[in-house]
């Protein structure tokens, strides 16, 4: 039977390992798991018996049902994972014997490990580590935990385990480090097997209302970060396109799903600057790519829609890493297919009176649809709109409440209600939804695009020149564009805008960033480019597992040579405090016998020093009961340094 600080340990290591996978766990888990703790709590210390076998198989049989009714079957990612937390929690309540918290404590490794299924953040990090060193410390202790010898449990000691376990896993650092290096992988890594789940991890979606964007506002965790083969462009030209939305119901855009599909014609190239670069994209399970306008040259794994949307042959569930070539300055004026012109200019029934008719009225009064673009941003720039990310809300005819009463909105305002206009007026136009801006990280050398750099803008067809980009938010707040949504603004969020924050956040990407690069998309490809600089290129499998070998066993020898090795005995506290004394007396000529004892020597010593002999008694007794009393005598150091101390201040 374990005792209770055994059980204690074993518990502490379950829940630290849980606590990452709460939040994707059905919401009766975790009061269940507080119930099965406290029920083992109170069988240890108020001597409750064990469930009955019955009621335990209910548990289990009633836990499955749950899985199975929440997820919709036992197997998949999300599943197996909740039935590995639910069975490890119902297994406390039959732990009582050392084997059982073994098997408990040592399979919470394996929930350590589930949680890079779910996101390799480098945040996430050091509490992981942290949980590793608890699990280990549970181990040691019920290793040490003496069973069926009479002797009462060790205590709680908890900073001895900690140590020990620390000092294990440090030991151990080199081997994984060998094995993560050299050990053969597969095409893929295992972080980026397909997922049944469909929950979305990035804020943009494939459809935009009011309000839709704003959201993302407070969000600044990184979306994507993109590395320039050369100089990057000007910051007017920080447009990163993502879903391009077709269809309108007189509140809420959608993407045209037929659209998408639909591969955009090969054009060739055209003259303009250039820019290549590589994007490295957070998991989205989007199939969307975000470039910068417009991609010409793409990844082979992914095709243009003929919305000039970039679009993966399967979600990004894993970080995604692409090289594109896009030229801002490139045109498309082909003639616009039937279905494009459609959906172009498709606007529901019944909406939007007054807005229709001013729409209808300039018109007539404007030549030419240049001129009647250009008259609408001269209107949102001249009339009392305001940028902010706490509009009122809007009725059922959103764009005449916009543009007519509340003047007050954020880049999806201004971007639904132009394109609506536009559309009023017979013009083609559509919204295009990604991210502007983006922050230069110096010491990284890449652009950060967060979440918070969210925008929307349209796109409206001119027969000269095709789809041409208008941000009507650029018109009410050109600041937004020049200096990014979070200063575009004037209201503070909290204390992530501060100033130093921002900053030390932005450091902290720079790890990030490197963490992504050498851990998260360490591929087989990056493994066999370890070994470039020593002229094998293109090593298979085989001959990388024989280097591993070598290195692993190059590796033990190193570590058998230091525990061969004889070790350096360590001076225990009395003789430490000692030796001040004893190196004095050396200097005034009294040298020992390496076979005479400390009291013999000193009782010499104080037949020619009449005058210190008491001195040198009593540190020669209190020397004997630091180093040899049976029971340690916590006070006898001090005391000995204070009398070693006072006896070379008389010298």
């Amino acid at each position: 039977m374990i005792g209770r600080y055994a059980l204690m340990w074993t518990m502490t290591a379950l829940v630290v390992s849980l606590i990452p996978h709460v939040p994707r766990l059905p919401l009766w888990f975790t009061p269940l798991l507080l119930a099965v703790l406290a029920y083992r709590l109170g069988s240890a210390w108020r001597g409750w018996r064990p469930l009955p076998m019955l009621i335990r198989f209910m548990l289990t049989a009633g836990a499955i049902a749950g899985v199975v009714l929440h997820y919709g079957s036992i197997f998949g990612r999300d599943a197996g994972i909740a039935l590995l937390a639910l069975m490890l929690a119902l297994k406390i309540t039959e732990t009582y014997k050392r084997r059982d918290a073994l098997l408990v404590t040592s399979l919470c490794y394996f929930v350590v490990i589930a949680h890079f299924l779910f996101s390799q953040s480098l945040t996430s990090v050091p509490y992981l580590a942290a949980t590793v060193v608890v699990i280990t410390a549970s181990l040691l202790q019920l290793s040490s935990t003496p069973v069926g010898t009479g002797q009462r449990e060790l205590d709680w000691d908890w900073r001895r385990w900690v140590k020990q376990s620390g000092l294990l896993l440090i030991q151990a650092a080199p081997l994984m480090l060998i094995m993560f290096l050299l050990f053969p992988r597969l095409s893929s890594p295992l972080w980026g097997m397909p997922s049944a789940s469909e929950e979305t991890r990035t804020g943009l979606s494939n459809e935009m209302s009011p309000g839709s964007i704003v959201d993302l506002f407070i969000d600044d965790s990184p979306a994507f970060r993109v590395r320039f083969d050369d100089a990057m462009p000007p910051k007017n030209l920080w447009y990163w396109r993502g879903p391009v939305l077709w269809n309108y119901d007189g509140r809420t855009w959608r993407g045209d799903r037929s659209l998408t599909r639909e591969k955009l014609a090969q054009h060739p190239p055209q003259d303009g600057l250039e820019y290549s670069y590589q994007v490295e994209l957070e998991p989205t399970n989007r199939h969307w790519l975000l470039t910068l306008d417009y991609p010409l040259q793409v990844p082979g794994d992914a095709h243009l829609s003929v919305g000039h949307q970039l679009l993966s042959k399967d979600p990004i569930n894993s970080l995604k890493v692409y090289d594109v070539v896009s030229i801002p300055a490139y045109s498309h004026p082909d003639e616009l297919t039937p279905k494009e012109r459609q959906n172009a200019l498709q606007l529901p029934d019944g909406f939007n009176p007054r807005s229709a008719e001013m729409m209808q009225q300039w018109r007539q009064e404007t030549p030419g649809p240049r001129a009647l673009v250009n008259r609408v941003l001269r209107w949102f720039n001249q009339e009392e709109f305001q940028y902010s990310f706490t509009p009122p809300l809007l009725g059922r005819h959103a764009v005449d409440d916009f543009i007519f009463s509340s003047r007050n909105g954020y880049c999806e305002h201004y971007a639904s209600s132009f394109t609506a206009m536009m559309r009023m007026a017979g013009i083609p136009a559509r919204v295009v939804t990604g991210y502007q801006g983006g922050y230069a990280n110096e010491l990284g050398d890449y652009l950060l695009v967060r979440q918070s750099d969210a925008h929307a803008w349209s796109e409206v067809w001119f027969e000269d020149a095709g789809w041409t980009r208008i941000d009507p938010t650029a018109a009410v707040a050109p600041e937004r564009i020049d200096l990014g949504s979070r200063n575009a603004i004037l209201q503070r969020r909290g204390i992530l805008d501060y100033a130093w924050v921002m900053q030390l956040r932005n450091t902290f990407d720079t790890l990030s960033a490197l963490w992504n690069e050498w851990v998260v998309n360490f591929d087989s490809t990056s493994q066999k480019q370890l070994f470039n600089p020593f002229g094998l290129r293109d090593i298979d499998s085989r001959q990388l597992s024989l280097i591993m070998v070598t290195v692993l066993a190059l590796a033990a020898l190193i570590a058998m040579a230091g525990l061969l090795r004889k070790p350096r005995q360590r001076a225990d506290d009395a003789t430490r405090a000692i030796s001040p004394l004893l190196r004095s007396l050396r200097r005034k000529g009294y040298r020992r016998d390496p076979s005479e004892p400390l009291q013999l020597y000193l009782a010499r010593v104080a037949r020619d020093l009449p005058d210190h002999a008491k001195a040198l008694q009593k540190i020669a007794l209190l020397y004997e009961k630091a180093r040899y009393a049976p029971e340690p005598n916590v006070e006898a150091i001090p005391d000995l340094i204070q009398w070693v101390t006072r006896w070379q201040q008389t010298q």
